[in-house]
């Protein structure tokens, strides 16, 4: 199916982000000089490293410009995605990592002139990163992902699937991410005026980094105090686990919930979306049982699809740290 970027978000901006203050100058104004039809994809990499990614961090800091809630990285030689390195992420806030992640974004080589789509092949690489990120964050209702080649842009975006119905895909048009200055004379009254000629690449970009996170799939649990999430400790065939901080205490978060334990070995299972009315259950039996710590932690705060808990106060936490990143590898116990 395709649709168009704008309409998945409530707001789109209505100009281009400028990088420089003064005479202004939009990120991707001279995208066709950087990136000459059919260059290698290493050389598109380079462009949004050293030139659009400054470029877009820069932005953030100009008066006039939207208010940025995403910031865009480099991320082809790490392993931001499990062990997955995505060209690409779009994170909240820092620390930078899976919990945090906004959108996906994926360099491929120069468009040839009469060129102006992606190949299946790439687009494959694409939604295999989206439906990672939906795996190690199954609370999610859906991820949202970009390809481009530097000059060209498509958005795609992937729901989750439930039991009853299978993942859906939507895709936008390719368009140009180029924006010209434009300079409008009008001789009668004797003024000039600067302004911004957007391809419609280079808007949809800007509406995603400054989308609300929930637009972008982004449905995390909300405490009454702010919950600082570390890192990703492990996802179980129906579970996800980080470690965070919540009113300045190392604990556990557990997004969309179920917990249960076995003498002094912790076996935890933390339930998808179709769960998430558990989490009430759960802090109900957990506060039942409170008197048998340190076998059963706290409940420390406790929302409609997460909660946090006690740090852990004995050695069957620690099996925790070891669970893998992927349902599918081997979990190690002490």
């Amino acid at each position: 199916m395709t649709e168009d970027a704008p309409i998945w978000l409530r707001k789109t901006p209505t100009s281009h982000p400028s990088y420089q203050r003064g005479s202004q100058k939009g990120v991707f104004d001279d995208a066709s000089i950087l990136l000459p039809a059919g260059v290698p994809e290493a050389a598109v990499q380079k462009v949004w490293t050293e030139n659009y990614i400054p470029r877009l961090k820069l932005a953030r800091r100009v008066q006039g410009n939207p208010r940025f809630r995403t910031v865009l990285l480099d991320t082809h030689t790490t392993p931001a995605l499990g062990n997955s390195k995505p060209d690409m992420i779009g994170y909240a806030k820092e620390p930078y990592q899976v919990f945090n992640i906004h959108l996906i974004g994926e360099n491929k080589p120069r468009r040839e002139l009469l060129e102006g789509t992606f190949t299946n092949q790439e687009k494959g690489q694409l939604i295999g990163y989206l439906k990672e990120l939906l795996a190690l964050m199954p609370h999610r209702p859906l991820a949202i992902g970009f390809l481009t080649d530097g000059f060209l842009i498509q958005f795609f975006k992937l729901h989750a699937g439930t039991t009853s119905a299978p993942m859906k895909l939507i895709e936008t048009r390719t368009v140009k991410l180029e924006g010209k200055l434009l300079v409008l004379f009008f001789f009668f009254f004797f003024l000039l005026f600067y302004s911004f000629t957007l391809a419609e690449g280079g808007i949809w970009l800007a509406a995603a980094l400054t989308a609300e996170p929930d637009e972008l799939g982004v449905i995390n649990p909300e405490f009454e105090k702010p919950a600082d999430v570390s890192k990703l400790l492990g996802v179980g065939a129906t579970s996800s686990v980080f470690a965070a901080r919540y009113d300045g205490m190392l604990s556990f978060i557990f997004c969309c919930f179920y917990l249960t334990f076995v003498g002094k070995s912790g076996v935890l299972k933390v339930f998808h979306r179709s769960h998430q009315h558990r989490a009430q259950t759960e802090m109900v039996i957990l506060e039942a049982l409170s008197g048998l710590k340190p076998q059963v932690p706290s409940v420390l705060a406790a929302s409609t699809s997460g909660l946090i808990l006690s740090p852990k106060e004995h050695r069957s936490w620690l099996f925790l740290e070891e669970m893998p990143c992927h349902p599918e590898q081997p979990t190690s116990q002490p």
